[in-house]
């Protein structure tokens, strides 16, 4: 016990009775680091969006939004860009917006759809079942938004294929 007190006032410099302040404001510190960090990898990943809305291919008369941001790019982040790309694409054009990442090593979907997009047939959970199942996992949400994952990041190019032959023989 008493080595374990000695080697915590080495490396915070600080008496015995400073040790639970000191390593508390430590602790702070290293929490506002990290949320700091948390902010700018989020408003890098939103600093996507316009390139990713001009990206669009029109499919059948539905602007397509495919592609695979960057490994680490948490769920709600990529929900958040998912969204936001759904909200560039003008002109009252169905739009489907299909982005996918690897999050732990597990790959990770968010397909949304606007209403356009649902007129015609296309709905997000739907579009998520297929491109989850080829990630060997499952998914599900809303006909709007839906989420999904599997256990394969090597198949994500074979998942957003399979959305967009889901698109071209649904729109």
């Amino acid at each position: 016990e008493h080595t374990v007190v000695a080697q915590l006032q080495e490396l915070v410099k600080g008496r015995p009775e400073e040790l639970p302040e000191k390593i508390a404001g430590m602790l702070g510190k290293l929490k506002d680091a990290e949320k700091e960090i948390e902010k700018f990898r989020a408003e890098k990943v939103l600093a996507a969006a316009a390139g990713l809305a001009d990206s669009a291919k029109d499919v059948r008369g539905v602007a397509l939004v495919t592609g695979q941001v960057p490994d680490g790019t948490s769920a709600d982040d990529l929900r958040k860009l998912v969204l936001d790309v759904r909200g560039r694409i003008q002109g009252g054009r169905p739009a489907v917006v299909a982005l996918f990442t690897t999050a732990n090593g597990r790959p990770l979907t968010v397909i949304a759809t606007n209403e356009a997009a649902r007129e015609r047939g296309l709905k997000a959970g739907d579009l998520v079942r297929t491109a989850a199942k080829t990630l060997g996992g499952g998914g599900g949400g809303k006909p709007d938004v839906a989420q999904g994952g599997g256990t394969d990041p090597a198949a994500i190019g074979d998942a957003v294929a399979a959305v967009e032959r889901l698109v071209t023989e649904t729109a």
